[in-house]
């Protein structure tokens, strides 16, 4: 994975809110990925990857278009799912 650079925490109000006092100031992702064709990858960590990372995956997708998921215990059918909807996994060893 090439990038230009990263950021932990990165909110998720910078996609569609000027509002700072709205509860979308408050939503976060773990971390934010700028790639080399500037779009961002929106990443959820996780140790283990379950329905709560995946529906949060989905709602980075959503917001950027790119989305992905970190984790170190897999999860078959959530796996298989995170790969029918373009979400990037990266499974730690």
């Amino acid at each position: 994975l090439s990038f230009e650079k990263l950021e932990e925490e990165y909110p998720l109000s910078n996609f569609y809110s000027d509002d700072p006092f709205s509860r979308v100031a408050s939503e976060r992702a773990d971390l934010a990925i700028w790639l080399k064709d500037n779009s961002i990858l929106l990443i959820e960590i996780k140790p283990a990857l379950n329905y709560t990372a995946l529906g949060q995956a989905l709602a980075y997708k959503t917001l950027s278009g790119k989305a992905g998921i970190v984790y170190h215990k897999g999860n078959e059918i959530l796996e298989y799912a995170a790969i029918k909807h373009n979400i990037k996994l990266f499974k730690a060893k």
